[in-house]
């Protein structure tokens, strides 16, 4: 027995409780040995115990019936209440009349007893406080600790022996030749992590925590060093799975030997375990972190660091064994009558009631048939790629696979980033015909899963009904929530790289509400009436119902305060199941020869019910209970079956499927329609190709990134559009093609110059659009080349309008050759408007895939009169400088004297005649004289008596040289 106000375990018969010495009410007092020999006395009048209420059994209600007549059963013979007892103290029983009191033991204290006046009370202490940290809590804390740290350790042992023994692995998959290729890197490292790193660093990522990863690279060319961080994150693996299973295993191991209560011991207990775990990750984390370096020859040395100690790994850690204690804990308090955590969720999950027994059971089945199509998968592509090793992958690969293939399956999406690029894996583009079979698998067993429902709200249909049937969605969301965000994504991060991952998409949780809705909906609507007209499917379907659960679990509930809101009573009411006991009857006997069948229309269930065990009397409203006889026999003819005219109920049923059923046909011809239409491949290219042809090139631009820097877009603008007879005509999608990676190539079809061109562009799924639909993004941009030869000096030229420059041009072209990004269309090309230079305009075509236009062309730029004049000035400005020195050889000066420089001084140069510019090259930028110029140099010369005399000449000289032109801005270089 167990005491009612602490819960502890004692003996049979004890007066009071030995851990909080609460009175056992209904203890018997004993007698006290009387004391005179001589004259019986009288039998001691026991203490009264302090009432106790009665707690009856929770009766829950019932769904309002019609009851049929049926004989008032007897009524049961009143038991008489007990007459009061005389008031006594409650310290000991009263003594016999005439028997002597027992005087106290001098010097002897008093035994303290509750609730009596005068007597000492100890100092009160917390009871939670108290519980807390008795030995058997601090035991179980212990327990939960050791066990799932070991459960963890052991698996994450199994990962790095297989870990280890696949890069020696010879087969052909892509995971086999991956794990080679990283043990072939590792072998070249000079000292790689060892065995126990290995360890520890797989029980961080079994967990699902986050490595944290840096490194430094120095070359000894003096190039200096180079650093780089980045943070890996991983979804949980069976390390992880196996902490949550073994902390779960050691709390209630304990916890129920000991009665520990649930509230709030447990759940304290549960938050101190988890964070030591967490804590414990972390330090080994860090104890065992991962050091590595390598040399390239000579040449450079490379070094990392790779650790599990972040915030990640403690949140990972502490919720696993949190939700593992959380779970053991509870299980020991409501569910105490098993010998192990397991066989006590069964126990807990089949006793539990309405939402939670659907929600619990859903997960469970739902997780047996995803980890068992993982095997069978795993299993198929090992015999299919000879290569055994994806079997020893399993440490790796669960519970990734099975949440993988649950999610594919049910309509969901995985979705795999890189940067701001986003790729869907999902059923529609994966083009495997077994995950179709995945998706018949997860409707079966949603049926499945359904009419076990149905079944269970014929035995208990307290929660069954319309007014319930969002809980259980809600409960699948909030799970699917927790693991599409916390346990199940995988990605990278690095200072030199965009994030890459895997997650499950965040609209998932949606889908997961909506498969548990549709259970809810098969148990509401075509449950009953499959249960009524296939009563053989209850032996499939009984293992569904809830259980009653055992008195003494009840009370042992209810005396350690478990209940939160109201107290825990029996699961299943009194005179629940008649209808199901039906069923099973009828499943299980046939009709008799010569017996009369059930009358159509006659009541669910008859009045009388004698043979139902556990439910004397009982009605249910449920059609069910006469669904073994579905007709009557024919008299005279044994088992010949009548027709029997459908009830207004069945009436409307069958109105109630048919509507759902042409509801969901409905959408779903609305949903093929609109996949095929409006959001289809197709559509993406025909809206791209239109907003061309309509000269919205910055809306095209959005549509399918033109994958070119910013100022090589200068020309995909609307601007550039603008202009007589320069767009594309008559677009169209011609043809389109789906591409094994699940792209899909469009042909493109338009008119240019009077003549029809072909395009291909290159369509890839991006997501989805209103959940629903595929967001289909163009990978592959329509966009053209225009090449144009332009003189050196020119800076500017005008395409359609729009100038551009050098800077626009595309990497890799030169000063005279640029390469310009476009649409397809027509352009007009020029120069900006300039006093210096004409030009005539030159008109290009973008070229297609079957060849015709070139859409290269050359400007041929004149000088004019005003360039000429303005080289000539400054030419002249430049001479005029060049006389003002009085070098013999004036730097950058087209004329110069040469002799020795200590028998000539004083010189002093004069420009008699200026040059005239004849020749004026654009395409290089430079110049030459048509006729020469003159210049006179007076000096003076040392003559031979070493005495100086003055002395003149006059020479000739040609000028050329450079000039550039920005804008209306010349400069002029002369050359020497």
């Amino acid at each position: 027995m167990f005491c009612p106000n602490c819960g502890s375990s004692i003996k049979e018969g004890s007066a009071f409780c030995g851990e909080c010495g609460y009175r056992i009410a209904n203890a018997a007092a004993p007698a006290p040995a009387p004391v005179q020999p001589v004259a019986p006395a009288p039998a001691p009048v026991p203490a009264p115990a302090a009432p106790v209420a009665a707690q009856p059994t929770a009766v829950l209600p019932q769904p309002p019936i019609v009851p049929a007549a049926a004989p008032a059963p007897a009524p049961a013979a009143p038991v008489p209440a007990p007459a009061p007892a005389a008031p006594v103290p409650p310290v000991a029983p009263a003594p016999a009349p005439g028997a002597p009191t027992v005087p106290p033991v001098p010097g002897a204290p008093a035994a303290a007893v509750p609730g009596v006046p005068g007597q000492p009370v100890p100092p009160a202490v917390n009871p939670v406080i108290r519980d807390l940290i008795a030995p058997a809590s601090l035991k179980a804390m212990g327990a939960a600790l050791g066990i799932g740290l070991a459960a963890a350790l052991v698996l994450s042992l199994l990962g790095s022996i297989v870990f280890m023994s696949a890069g020696s692995s010879s087969g052909s998959s892509p995971i086999s030749s991956q794990m080679n290729q990283l043990f072939g890197q590792l072998d070249a490292v000079g000292n790689k992590p060892n065995f126990i790193q290995m360890l520890f660093f797989l029980m961080v990522v079994g967990v699902g925590g986050q490595v944290q990863v840096s490194g430094t690279a120095g070359s000894s060319f003096g190039g200096g060093t180079q650093s780089v961080e980045g943070t890996i994150w991983f979804m949980v693996g069976l390390p992880g799975v196996a902490l949550l299973l073994g902390v779960a295993f050691g709390a209630y191991m304990i916890a129920r030997g000991n009665a520990l209560k649930f509230k709030w011991t447990g759940l304290i207990s549960s938050v101190l375990v988890s964070l030591v775990t967490g804590l414990l990750y972390i330090i080994l984390s860090a104890i065992f972190a991962i050091h590595m370096n390598t040399g390239i020859g000579d040449v450079a040395s490379i070094s990392m660091t790779s650790t599990g100690v972040s915030f990640r790994t403690f949140l990972m850690a502490f919720l696993l064994s949190l939700i593992g204690a959380f779970a053991g804990y509870a299980l020991a308090q409501y569910a105490p009558d098993s010998n192990n955590v397991f066989s006590s969720f069964r126990c807990w999950m089949r006793r539990s009631r309405g939402w939670m027994h659907t929600a619990a059971e859903s997960a469970f089945v739902y997780t047996v048939v995803a980890v068992v199509l993982a095997l069978i998968t795993l299993i198929w592509m090992s015999v299919q790629g000879k290569d055994g090793s994806l079997i020893g992958m399993l440490p790796v690969l669960f519970p990734l696979f099975p949440i993988a293939l649950t999610v594919i399956g049910s309509f969901g999406s995985l979705t795999v980033y890189s940067g701001n690029y986003d790729q869907a894996i999902n059923v529609f583009n994966m083009n495997m015909w077994q995950m179709w079979i995945v998706f018949v698998i997860m409707l079966v067993v949603a049926l499945y899963l359904g009419l076990r429902e149905a079944a269970r709200n014929t035995y208990d249909p307290t929660f069954g009904g319309w007014a319930n049937c969002w809980k259980s969605p809600l409960a699948s969301a909030v799970i699917w929530l927790l693991l599409s965000f916390a346990f199940v994504p995988f990605g990278t991060e690095s200072s030199s790289s965009s994030t890459q991952g895997i997650k499950v998409a965040e609209w998932f949780f949606l889908v997961a509400a909506v498969w548990a809705f549709l259970i809810e909906l098969i148990a509401l609507v075509l449950g009953p009436t499959i249960i009524a007209s296939a009563p053989g499917l209850w032996g499939l379907l009984r293992g569904g119902c809830v259980e009653q659960t055992p008195q003494e679990v009840v009370d042992y509930v209810n005396a350690s305060g478990a209940h939160f809101l109201a107290k825990y009573g029996n699961t299943v009411p009194a005179g629940a199941g008649a209808g199901a006991a039906v069923v099973a009857n009828a499943a299980a006997a046939p009709v008799a020869a010569g017996a009369v069948p059930p009358v159509p229309g006659a009541p669910a269930v008859p009045a009388a019910q004698t043979g139902q065990p556990g439910a004397p009397g009982a009605t249910t409203n449920y059609a069910i209970a006469a669904a073994p006889a579905a007709a009557a026999a024919v008299p005279g003819v044994p088992g010949a079956v009548a027709a029997k005219p459908m009830t207004a109920q069945q009436k409307r049923l069958i109105v109630i499927i048919a509507a759902v059923v042409a509801a969901f046909a409905a959408l779903g011809i609305t949903y093929a329609v609109l996949s095929n239409t409006v959001f289809s491949a197709q559509s993406a290219a025909s809206g791209y190709i239109n907003a061309i042809a309509a000269g919205q090139f910055s809306k095209a631009s959005e549509q399918a990134d033109p994958q070119l820097g910013k100022a090589q877009r200068a020309l995909l603008v609307d601007a550039a559009s603008n202009g007589d007879n320069v767009r594309i005509s008559n677009p169209r999608v011609s043809k389109t093609e789906d591409q094994a990676d699940g792209s899909v190539k469009a042909t493109v079809t338009y008119t240019l110059d009077g003549k029809e061109k072909n395009d291909t562009i290159t369509i890839q799924s991006n997501g989805s659009k209103f959940l629903l639909f595929k967001d289909w993004k163009i990978t592959t941009p329509l966009v053209k080349y225009l090449t144009v030869n332009v003189p050196e000096s020119v800076d500017t030229v005008t395409v359609n309008g729009v100038s551009v420059t050098k800077d626009n041009a595309r990497e890799g072209s030169d000063d005279t050759s640029w390469t310009l990004a476009v649409y397809p269309g027509t352009y007009k090309l020029g120069i900006a408007k300039s006093k210096y230079m004409t030009a005539k305009e030159v008109t290009l075509r973008t070229a297609d895939s079957d060849g015709g236009d070139s859409g290269v062309g050359t400007l041929e730029v004149e000088p004019t009169t005003a360039l000429q004049n303005e080289i000539e000035t400054q030419v002249k400005a430049k001479l005029d400088a060049c006389a003002q020195s009085k070098e013999r050889e004036p730097e950058g000066c087209p004329f110069s004297f040469y002799g020795s420089s200590d028998d000539y001084r004083n010189f002093v140069w004069t420009i008699s005649e200026y040059p005239t510019i004849g020749a004026i090259s654009l395409d290089s930028g430079s110049f030459t004289t048509e006729s020469s110029g003159e210049v006179k140099l007076t000096y003076d010369y040392k003559n031979y008596k070493d005495k100086w005399e003055p002395e003149s000449d006059t020479n000739s000289f040609s000028v050329y040289g450079g000039f550039t032109i920005e804008g209306d801005k010349v400069s002029v270089e002369l050359s020497d």
